[in-house]
């Protein structure tokens, strides 16, 4: 099946909350992950994307 954007990063978002919940030391490479996960879906997002799933 096919996932339309917005499905894909409703799933990229629920996956790196399940990650950020079993990680606590996140380095660069982690969170340039997350960014591209988000991003990747040539749609706007915001940093307010990024913060709900990334540690403060």
């Amino acid at each position: 099946m096919t996932l339309t954007p917005e499905q894909a990063r409703e799933q990229a978002n629920a996956t790196l909350a399940l990650l950020y919940a079993n990680v606590t030391d996140w380095d660069e490479a982690v969170l340039d992950q997350a960014v591209l996960a988000i991003a990747g879906g040539n749609r706007p997002f915001s940093a307010n994307d990024l913060w709900a799933v990334l540690p403060r």
